[in-house]
């Protein structure tokens, strides 16, 4: 097994879990928040699928997807204070517009069609690649691909608790 399948089975698990984990959620469902301290699944969602974009914009040193797929438009997310992704405010948070969710998975999958096309053409040599990063200082792709994997897990169980608090277990 090369790094190329180990990276490609966790997006992959990552994804599916997704969207299981948002099937059938309805729109209140989606934005509870447990506290007026906590995220909203549609903010989750939105979140990772933008700063997953992010990130492989460094990687490919391309235009995001969302800047070319005119995103912003399709979910009504403009300005400004949404432009990176991350780093909101609660305000912020509960001020992003109702997205319907099958429009994030669709940005979702587009995001993640380039990320799987930019690993593609990558090499081990190209896993060694640095970028400097404010937050981070010095990354290599390496890391950056698992930085991928490790955030997006840790908001995928966030969605999965919240599902749980509303629905019970298992549901």
């Amino acid at each position: 097994m090369s790094f190329k399948d180990a990276v490609l089975n966790g997006l992959d698990e990552f994804l599916q879990g997704l969207k299981k984990a948002v099937d059938g959620l309805s729109a209140e469902e989606l934005r509870f928040q447990a506290s007026p301290t906590s995220n909203h699944i549609t903010w989750l969602v939105w979140h990772m699928s933008r700063v997953e974009d992010n990130w492989l914009t460094r990687v490919s040193g391309t235009d995001s997807v969302w800047d070319t797929g005119g995103w912003a438009e399709k979910t009504g997310v403009t300005g400004e204070v949404y432009a990176g992704g991350n780093n909101k405010t609660m305000e912020e948070v509960s001020a992003l517009p109702d997205i319907p969710i099958a429009t994030l998975l669709d940005y979702y999958d587009a995001v993640r069609a380039r990320t799987l096309g930019v690993l593609d053409g990558m090499t081990d040599a190209d896993m060694e690649i640095g970028h400097e990063n404010p937050r981070y200082g010095t990354t290599t792709n390496a890391w950056i691909f698992g930085h991928i994997i490790v955030e997006e897990s840790q908001h995928l169980g966030q969605i999965a608790f919240i599902r749980g608090m509303q629905r019970g277990l298992g549901a």
